[in-house]
């Protein structure tokens, strides 16, 4: 894999994507010569007339394609809703360049012309994505693993390796745990050394997950493999690359001190974020403020209850804040004050909270806390001093995710579908671990561009399910909120 913008990116994913710029000048090429007819469009490339609106095209429709998580693998392995991301892409398309060509007239692209750019388009990155999805299990993209280890951690690697395309598991190599969770059958019991066997079994990766580190670990044999060529890696470090999140079990407080990452502390970070913060904040809320307006009138009307909900919540380094929204819940939701778990089409949502939720409109006040500084566009969603207590207490590492400050939107909510328990709440936290180990503003770029989609299409029942929002706005200074307390 590739490590680009703080997202490890498999390499055939990389190669789909330049085979689809192609496809996309193709396409708009096409259409140019359809519409216009000048020999030159093909041959040219980028030095024609049409140069400015080949490259304006190509980059709007490939930030669509990613945005509506055309690259994700739920659509690289389902051909059915890949077209339909690809068609849904080619809208945001148009409705960009419509834009686009407003602001800058020179960079228009007539309808006789954008029209077949645009048939053409669909059909092109479709029938790409179909050969892509041909060739995507045979040897030219697959990548051999050998598991050291027989515990449940060298399980949970050898289940992630099932879940990929991209990766066969060919075996487990005993290394003295005493709990074995692997099967018997995959378990390699040669006599053989570990070079030996990763030779035998053309193994282009070793991954090592053993229980614990006082257990024989093959350290001459990891050197041997690593200096003939064959990648040596933990298992955490192949857990964060595959799945996109950190793994709590087993996770060594060390490959944390001295692995790279987890330098969100650092001042230039936190200073360029800030800085990015307040501009985008406070423009926003110029942009946003009719809205804001119409939705407090709606809220209103909805029925009695105050139009804000606002709550303590916890920021950076574990200091609270006042969060603020738009009431979604019925003022008696919680009349005894008892949290509640919440799920996502809760019965106490009022008919003008669900629009609100769906739209992510509720969440427009927090732009006030963003400007003020108690939160970011980007990070983990802050949740009640409350259940803060009992999740430090039972979740190890839970209080690292107050090293950066809360966000409206952030890694896990985009990755990870809606939750109400602590297991949830666990499960959560390895993509804020994540986050805060990567942490940059073009991971906060990516997650931006991304929440554009769990807006647009929030399919449910994905790894990359959108988050509902989960809080409850039973009343108007002190309302009981159900765990968890923030749209996920």
């Amino acid at each position: 894999m590739i490590k680009f913008l703080h997202i490890y990116l498999p390499v055939p994913v990389i190669l789909l994507g330049i085979v689809d710029v192609v496809a996309l000048y193709l396409a708009i090429a096409g259409g140019l010569a359809l519409s216009y007819a000048p020999e030159t469009v093909f041959l040219s490339f980028f030095s024609d007339e049409f140069a400015p609106q080949k490259i304006a095209f190509i980059l709007i429709c490939s930030t669509s394609l990613f945005v509506i998580g055309a690259y994700s693998r739920t659509f690289l392995t389902d051909m059915k809703m890949a077209l339909l991301a690809i068609i849904i892409a080619h809208f945001m398309t148009l409705a960009v360049l419509s834009i686009t060509f407003y602001a800058f007239p020179d960079l228009q692209i007539w309808r006789s012309a954008l029209i077949p750019g645009l048939l053409l388009s669909v059909v092109g990155v479709f029938l790409v994505h179909v050969i892509f999805d041909r060739i995507i299990g045979t040897r030219i993209f697959k990548r051999n693993l050998l598991v050291l280890g027989l515990g449940p951690l060298a399980r949970k690697v050898a289940d992630v390796a099932e879940r990929s395309p991209y990766l066969t598991c060919v075996g487990f190599v005993p290394s003295g745990e005493a709990k074995i969770a692997a099967p018997d059958a995959e378990i390699l019991r040669e006599d053989r050394s570990l070079l030996e066997l990763t030779k035998d079994y053309k193994i282009d990766e070793v991954v090592v997950a053993v229980e614990e580190r006082r257990d024989r670990l093959e350290t001459e044999q990891l050197l041997l493999c690593r200096l003939n060529g064959v990648q040596v890696s933990q298992h955490s470090s192949f857990i964060e690359r595959q799945e996109g999140h950190v793994e709590i079990d087993g996770l060594y407080p060390s490959w944390m001190i001295f692995g790279p990452g987890f330098s969100s502390a650092t001042p230039g970070q936190r200073t360029a974020k800030r800085a990015f913060d307040f501009v985008i904040s406070l423009l926003l809320l110029g942009l946003t403020l009719p809205i804001m307006i119409a939705t407090a009138l709606a809220v209103r009307i909805s029925g009695r209850g105050p139009i804000f909900y606002r709550q303590g919540r916890v920021g950076l380094n574990g200091a609270d804040f006042t969060i603020w929204k738009f009431r979604s819940m019925a003022v008696e939701a919680e009349t005894d004050g008892v949290a509640r778990w919440a799920s996502p089409d809760d019965a106490r949502t009022t008919v003008v909270g669900r629009v609100l939720r769906r739209l992510r409109l509720d969440e427009l006040p927090q732009l006030w806390n963003v400007l003020r500084g108690d939160m970011s566009f980007i990070g983990p969603r802050p949740e009640r001093p409350d259940f803060v207590r009992q999740l430090v207490a039972q979740i190890p590492y839970y209080d690292c995710r107050h090293i950066v400050k809360p966000g409206i939107s952030g890694w896990a909510q985009i990755n990870f579908p809606y939750g109400a328990t602590f297991e949830d709440a666990k499960e959560k936290l390895k993509y804020d671990l994540y986050y805060i180990k990567n942490y940059s503003l073009a991971l906060d770029f990516v997650v931006l561009l991304q929440t554009l989609r769990v807006i647009i299409w929030p399919i449910k029942g994905t790894r990359q399910l959108a988050a509902e929002t989960s809080e409850s706005d039973a009343g108007h200074a002190s309302e009981a909120d159900p765990f968890p307390s923030s749209r996920r």
